[in-house]
């Protein structure tokens, strides 16, 4: 065999083990690919199957359920007019406390006011009670000194 045909031959050879090699990479992606949109084909189709199965459970479910609630709007409408009286018996309790308050404040420093008062005319009432003792006893004393000597002294 001549050279240029071996080497024409093994350049064909590596071009065709780079092709295979290539090809076989190619194919095993290919494969991961489709293997991948399998499973996510199955994944997908017993996903359906479980939604549509809930599907029909609810489905059921919704006669049963707006029976329920015709029998509880009634109970839920009074439970709202109640709920909407207490928050005005709230809101009115409230003023009521708020003026209670107001007038508490008022009738403390009423009250304040008062027993500083008090205090003082008590101070001043005292004061006066001990200038009266004073001048009675000023008074019993020169009566006392202007009484004849004779007379029984008063102790």
């Amino acid at each position: 065999m001549p050279k240029w045909f071996a080497r024409l031959f093994a350049v064909i050879m590596i071009l065709a083990c780079i092709a295979t090699a290539y090809y076989a990479y190619r194919h095993e992606k290919l494969s991961y690919a489709v293997e991948d949109a399998r499973v996510s084909l199955e994944t997908s189709r017993a996903r359906e199957n479980k939604q549509e199965f809930e599907y029909n459970q609810i489905t059921e479910a919704i006669p049963e359920k707006e029976r329920e609630l015709e029998l509880l709007l009634p109970q839920s409408q009074a439970a709202l007019a109640t709920l909407t009286d207490l928050r005005a018996t709230r809101d009115q309790l409230r003023e009521e406390y708020n003026t209670l308050q107001e007038t508490l404040a008022i009738s403390d420093e009423e009250s304040t006011r008062l027993q500083n008062d008090f205090t003082v005319r008590m101070q001043n009432l005292e004061a006066e009670i001990i200038h009266v003792e004073e001048d009675l006893n000023r008074a019993l004393r020169l009566l006392v000194e202007s009484t004849p000597a004779s007379a029984p002294s008063i102790p």
